[in-house]
């Protein structure tokens, strides 16, 4: 086109209507008793979960034919946003999957000594699920039938914690537990011919730490973890092997600590830090580590010292940084106000060869005032985003982006009977 002006190009005129049912049932069952000399408190329980999702997509900018129009040049400067071309509405896709997951578990905290308990848990799932998409060509109105992609396994997860207790206020703490992520963890669409039969991603978590509580309406606790992904999903490049397989590995080691209670009479506190340091360990297949010449991959390897274009960057979307404090203070009786900030650091958007791009940190403000009418009626206001601060929850590697909430206000009423 000319310069300062350009063609409108991407998904216009596209509307997505979805439908999700789920339904869940779930029972625990409490005892608190002594078995084998040693106090036990445990909870043992069953779940069900049912979820079906229909998505259908639309586009209505076509001609009678189901022919997408050819838009006008527009000047950069000046653009024209006023469609004036044909309006006739067609299906393109219709997409249908469910997921069911039936689970059993048990937990119990064990006293094995007046200052040492043992916790642990365990829980099996059977998770299973489907899915599908019919494509639309318009004009036409019947679907093609696409394939039906199928995911089944069963999944053993378990933890276990030891807790020394030297005195009332204060404790500590060292857990470890394992993580299974099947092949479909969503109930639209998220498994795919390559992903389907691969074998749940494993993961480990180790965690130490401690509780004080210096007086008695005041928690404080400070924790050391470390998460490891043992084995997700990454292209095999091997022509003897499916297209996914398990050999790619990360980690996050990390600080959280939190602070939450009454710091004087009306003075209430709620605040948490959290400090991660991530990184790739393996994001290609053994196969091209062994074979690095190997013609199916010589293109993932391309360009880097060690044969691996990924390992060793932080992983994607996990900021460094984050932390949120809340504070209430009761100025008189009737009157409660309270204030907080939210911030979150840097994150990476892409994970690939470099140059890696980071979006930028942001913090918020956000206001709450409160007033006490009478022991049944209170009045309640809460403006969040207080400065209206521009930032993004979620960024893809694409340039689509989500915004966050710009400044709002709620007021609300409460009666109490």
């Amino acid at each position: 086109t000319a310069p300062g002006t350009y063609i409108p190009s991407g998904p216009r005129g596209t509307s997505r209507v979805s439908l999700n049912t789920t339904t869940y049932n779930q029972n625990d069952f409490h005892w608190t008793g002594t078995l084998l000399g040693l106090q036990h408190n445990a909870v043992a329980g069953f779940s069900f979960l049912s979820e079906t999702f229909e998505l259908v997509t639309s586009n209505s900018q076509r001609t009678t034919a189901g022919v997408a129009p050819t838009y006008p040049t527009m000047s950069i400067v000046n653009p024209d946003h006023v469609y004036r071309g044909p309006l006739n509405y067609f299906v393109t896709n219709n997409q249908d999957g469910s997921r069911n997951t039936q689970a059993v578990y048990l937990f119990d905290d064990v006293k094995l000594a007046e200052q040492f308990s043992l916790n642990v848990g365990i829980r099996y799932d059977h998770n299973e699920g489907k899915n599908t998409t019919n494509t639309f060509t318009p004009p036409a109105t019947t679907g093609v039938p696409g394939p039906i992609f199928r995911n089944e396994d069963d999944l053993l997860s378990y933890r276990a914690a030891i807790v020394y207790k030297p005195v009332e206020e204060t404790s500590f703490y060292f857990a470890y537990s394992n993580s299974q992520n099947p092949a479909q963890t969503a109930v639209n669409g998220a498994c795919t011919a390559d992903t389907c039969n691969t074998a749940p991603e494993k993961g480990s978590n180790y965690e130490i730490g401690a509780k004080w509580a210096p007086w008695d309406k005041l928690l404080l606790t400070a924790a050391l973890f470390r998460n490891e992904r043992t084995n997700y999903r990454v292209p095999s490049n091997d022509p003897i092997l499916p297209a996914q397989v398990l050999n790619g590995a990360s980690h996050v080691d990390g600080i959280a600590i939190s602070a939450q209670g009454t710091i004087m009479e009306g003075w209430d506190v709620f605040m948490n830090y959290a400090y991660l340091s991530s990184k790739v360990d393996q994001a290609v297949s053994n196969f091209c580590l062994a074979n690095p010449t190997a013609s199916t991959c010589t293109g993932p390897l391309a360009g880097t010292a060690n044969n691996q274009p990924i390992a060793g960057n932080p992983l994607s979307q996990t900021p460094d940084h984050a932390f949120s404090v809340w504070s209430t203070y009761r100025i008189l009786p009737q009157l409660n106000v309270g204030y907080g900030i939210t911030y979150q650091g840097n994150f990476y958007l892409n994970n690939g060869a470099a140059p890696l791009f980071q979006t930028g940190s942001f913090l918020t403000n956000r206001l709450m005032v409160a007033y006490d009418f009478t022991e049944k009626l209170s009045l309640q206001m809460n403006v969040n985003n207080l400065f209206d601060e521009n930032y993004f929850i979620r960024i893809r590697n694409n340039g689509w982006a989500t915004p966050g909430d710009a400044r709002n206000v709620t007021f609300t009423a409460f009666y109490r009977f």
